[in-house]
């Protein structure tokens, strides 16, 4: 399929909730500002700063802020599952290994985790192994499992050039 035909209906999709679309009228909103008056004016979010640069990472602290996680994965799911018909265990597998693969605050002191899937995904898409091949994961969060939740959502704005927010993956 065409990846910007994919995304096109994606967007048109998330427009339709109301938490997605009053993200996306926030950023515009101070996109704006910031480009027509200097400023970006925004309040802080879990006590940072957010510069107009930062501006499109502000989401993923708010989804994490106002317990969003398993919301975005559902209309994920709903989406694809209405546009895009597939295999019911791929798609369960495709959604367990990223819904534990980016990192969702409240579920940090489950890490390390093992999973088992039918399908092998990750290496699939990195070793060119036999997708229809089953696979064991670990996946580990080796951050702070006690850091508040302020302090998550910093790394996450911080240091995501080191892909904090997201786990560590051993295959097994």
């Amino acid at each position: 399929m065409d990846y910007q035909e994919f995304y096109d209906k994606l967007l048109d999709y998330i427009k339709q909730d109301p938490w997605l679309k009053s993200e996306m009228d926030r950023i515009a909103e101070h996109y704006f500002n910031w480009t027509e008056n200097g400023r970006i004016d925004h309040e802080p979010i879990q006590g940072m700063e957010i510069h107009g640069w930062n501006l499109i990472h502000s989401t993923v602290i708010n989804l994490h802020s106002e317990d969003k996680h398993q919301h975005i994965f559902d209309i994920v799911k709903q989406f694809v599952r209405s546009e895009y018909p597939m295999d019911d265990k791929l798609f369960d597998d495709l959604m367990t290994f990223q819904s534990h693969y980016l990192i969702d605050y409240k579920k940090i002191k489950e890490y390390p985790k093992i999973l088992k899937f039918d399908f092998d995904i990750p290496g699939y898409l990195q070793d060119q192994c036999d997708l229809n091949s089953s696979a064991i994961y670990e996946f580990d969060f080796p951050e702070d499992k006690d850091q508040s939740l302020q302090r998550f959502c910093e790394q996450i704005f911080f240091a995501r050039r080191r892909n904090f927010g997201k786990a560590w993956l051993t295959k097994k």
